[in-house]
């Protein structure tokens, strides 16, 4: 499993279609870690959406809009307040310098939607959220939901790491604080 072919099933394909629905109206889509099903498969076609997939197994890749960037976020720059700009990163789990981590978050701060994956069995994964979460400031948490993703193809030969997930929703305030 160490392509992390389980990611490929419908059961884990539902994390993104439930993502690329929240973000549906975001001009500008930042996913964080997509490999194996990146928002862009999910996301309709626009001449007027940026959507770039950023992760170290992905492969260099620009087509139309979208573009595949293999790499770490933190090689690359982006603007931290685009009004239309959405992040998603569907399996938390950064590795970064501590220096890099208030960039992180200010950029994730600065979207107008976001969606955060953890990975509940996963101590990691956990503590980085409540890390992004705790320095969020203009980003409210909207809904969550919960999945129980043991139900695939690869559970027969015993489950793939993780199956317990959650996926965290958040929007821009409406109410004018910053």
């Amino acid at each position: 499993m160490s392509e992390w072919l389980y990611l490929d099933t419908k059961p884990f394909q539902s994390r993104v279609v439930l993502a690329a629905d929240w973000l549906k109206d975001c001009k500008h889509v930042l996913d964080v870690g997509g490999y194996r099903t990146p928002i862009t498969y999910y996301l309709n076609p626009d001449k007027h959406r940026r959507i770039v997939v950023i992760d170290p197994r992905v492969h260099d890749v620009s087509l139309f809009n979208m573009e595949s960037i293999k790499g770490r976020w933190q090689d690359h720059y982006f603007e931290p307040e685009v009004s239309s700009q959405g992040f998603v990163c569907l399996g938390i789990e950064i590795h970064a310098p501590e220096e890099d981590w208030p960039k992180f978050i200010r950029f994730i701060d600065g979207c107008r939607r976001a969606v955060i994956g953890v990975a509940v069995d996963h101590i990691h994964s956990r503590d980085q959220f409540a890390r992004i979460e705790a320095g969020l400031s203009r980003l409210e948490r909207k809904f969550t939901v919960s999945m129980d993703l043991s139900d695939n193809e690869y559970s027969k030969e015993g489950a793939p790491p993780y199956t317990n997930r959650k996926l965290y929703f958040f929007e821009r305030k409406q109410d004018g604080k910053s």
